[in-house]
């Protein structure tokens, strides 16, 4: 890429630890993730929010569904990660990868003779 420095996307608001598994499955390891108040808003105060975080990301890195994911946070030594699904939950994520967005906004064809 020339004069053009590596970045690392850094997808933001609303980011809290059950979007890690959409998260990194969409991006990849190789980003920046703003805990924010995904971090300072958990139930059992910073610390447990922070170890929430890591819980999150070890197991999208070790599940490969969902209900896998569920299952590592019942675990407990995952009890932060288990009191952070239990307020925010996880987000569904339509099927479509490219835009999430409806049909009329995915591209199509032009004819511009």
């Amino acid at each position: 890429m020339g004069h053009i420095k590596p970045t690392a996307p850094m997808p933001c608001a609303g980011i809290y630890p059950g979007t890690a598994p959409a998260l990194i499955g969409e991006y990849g390891l190789d980003i920046v993730i703003p805990a924010g108040g995904g971090m300072l808003g958990h139930p059992d105060g910073y610390t447990a929010g922070a170890m929430s975080w890591q819980q999150a990301i070890r197991g999208s890195m070790t599940t490969e569904s969902d209900a896998e994911f569920i299952e590592f946070a019942k675990q407990p030594e995952n009890k932060e990660l288990k009191r952070a699904l239990e307020k925010w939950g996880m987000p569904k994520r339509p099927a479509p990868q490219w835009l999430r967005a409806s049909e009329a906004l995915r591209p199509r064809p032009m004819n511009l003779g």
